[in-house]
């Protein structure tokens, strides 16, 4: 077996042994705090976070040949799209969070600590030029001081416009370190919205995924064009699937898709989420008293493991404002490897159908592109102090890269089901737990105002087809007269 066939993916299921060591753990500290989260978006939520922290120390991967990497360098930075297709509930953001919050407060710090070395010093710098141009009118230095303010530095932003996007991105151009990380919740608001700002934002977010360079542009407040070079960026998206998977939704997602988004993006879209299942067992108090105390153990023993990785990390970042981090450069087997799996993925396109969607096709002529990125941020996770890219993350990388590649066309060739399948499967995804009737209907399975008439009609049928599959549908009523609904299987 070859070093390709080794990683490449041969099952639906994430197999975490071709997963490398250090992200592995992370991932089994994160089962046992979110047990009811599937493991898929575990993996996104860990490597957004790793993303997150590299561009700090605006990390690149550097190839010995042009056939890999284009351009007078042969560097590439490192940084990660990702698109989470999760139903409402389920936690897409939880692990994130606690990832943030547990573990990174050695990145925020040295981030802070740079971003006030740099306030300083542009306000020294501004202060100078006041006083060269006009150090004959207070008023003029002072205006001149206003309109110049240094930017303070945002690592994370949740919307914007394009102009405040290319606004920040040059503040960290001058900065010297690091770039912005967007993270959308609900992703699928966010584009269906009817708004051209939020067009025109997500436009340039695709742009400037390759090098981090976007075309020149007027800044508010600039008289010249500013262009931006070199500033690594990621992006970070979750939503819900049902409104995407049909209708207006559908079209603009793939158009989304087909102006760059699926040849950038990891798409993750856990296939549990629409063949979930209830599976019971009978509670037995001792069982799990004992399992409590078993995650209890591990748990504690992967906290101590997982804080030195990322502190690590993040230490490696440490002097990049007193000297630049060096390219990590690949291995020679490495090289190889990832020449090999882009030789793959154009055979691919060749025996594919010349009629098939667009962006599959780009998806997978460019997912070497992906997996070599993403291979810099796995070696600056699993071994900081050795700068180059090993074997082992390259695997690492291109596994991923095709186990979501999966994801992505298994979402794409996804055919809408209709109003009544949609609203069956998501009762069962949220099997056992109670549901407000005013949440059903804003899940737009109809449309709100003809829901009310639609239900009533097809409640039946949907209460005889549970009955079929081991589930039945109970109601409730609770305060303020509002209908609660769940789910539960026949075996509890």
């Amino acid at each position: 077996m070859s070093d390709l066939d080794k990683c490449l993916s041969e099952s639906e299921l994430l197999d975490l042994s071709k997963i490398s060591s250090n992200i592995r753990k992370t991932i089994e500290y994160l089962r046992i705090e979110f047990d009811d989260i599937v493991v898929d978006s575990l993996l996104i939520s860990v490597l957004s976070v790793i993303a997150q922290v590299c561009i700090l120390g605006k990390i690149s991967v550097k190839a010995s040949t042009k056939r890999l990497i284009q351009g007078k360098d042969r560097n590439t930075l490192c940084n990660m799209y990702a698109i989470t297709f999760m139903p409402s509930g389920e936690g897409k953001d939880k692990a994130v969070k606690l990832l943030l919050k547990t573990f990174c407060q050695p990145y925020f710090a040295l981030f802070n600590r740079f971003n006030s070395e740099y306030m300083i010093e542009q306000k020294y710098k501004i202060e100078a030029e006041a006083e060269q141009k006009f150090g004959d009118s207070a008023i003029d230095m002072n205006r001149y001081k206003n309109e110049k303010e240094a930017r303070r530095l945002i690592p994370v932003v949740t919307d914007g416009t394009s102009e405040g996007l290319t606004s920040m991105r040059h503040s960290f151009q001058l900065a010297g370190f690091g770039g912005v990380t967007v993270r959308i919740s609900e992703f699928g608001d966010f584009i269906l919205a009817e708004n051209q700002a939020r067009y025109d934002f997500m436009s340039i977010i695709g742009d400037m995924f390759d090098d981090g360079s976007t075309k020149a542009k007027v800044i508010k407040g600039d008289k010249v064009a500013v262009e931006i070079v070199g500033v690594p960026n990621n992006f970070f998206a979750h939503t819900s699937f049902y409104d995407l998977l049909e209708g207006s939704g559908n079209k603009k997602l793939k158009a989304l898709f087909n102006r760059g988004f699926a040849r950038r993006s990891f798409i993750c879209f856990p296939q549990e989420y629409k063949y979930k299942r209830i599976t019971t067992t009978q509670n037995d108090p001792r069982t799990s008293y004992l399992k409590d105390l078993e995650d209890e153990k591990i748990e504690n023993e992967l906290l101590s493991e997982i804080d030195d990785f990322f502190k690590n990390m993040t230490e490696s970042f440490a002097n990049i404002l007193l000297k630049p981090m060096p390219d990590l450069w690949l291995e020679m087997d490495t090289e190889i490897l990832f020449r090999m799996y882009l030789e793959h993925n154009a055979v691919r396109i060749e025996k594919m159908n010349i009629f098939s969607e667009e962006a599959i096709r780009a998806e997978i002529k460019h997912r070497h592109w992906k997996a070599l990125k993403l291979s810099g941020m796995i070696a600056m996770f699993e071994h900081p102090d050795d700068l180059r890219v090993r074997l082992q993350d390259a695997q690492t990388a291109i596994y991923i890269a095709e186990f979501f590649g999966e994801h992505f066309g298994r979402f794409y060739k996804e055919e809408p089901g209709t109003a009544e399948e949609n609203l069956m499967n998501f009762f069962i995804a949220h099997a056992n737990e109670w549901i407000p009737m005013k949440n059903i209907k804003e899940s737009n399975f109809v449309g709100k105002n003809k829901f009310n008439a639609w239900f009533k009609v097809f409640r039946p049928d949907l209460e005889k087809t549970l009955t079929e599959q081991g589930f039945s549908l109970q109601e409730y009523t609770a305060k303020h007269n509002i209908v609660n609904l769940r789910v539960v299987s026949n075996e509890l």
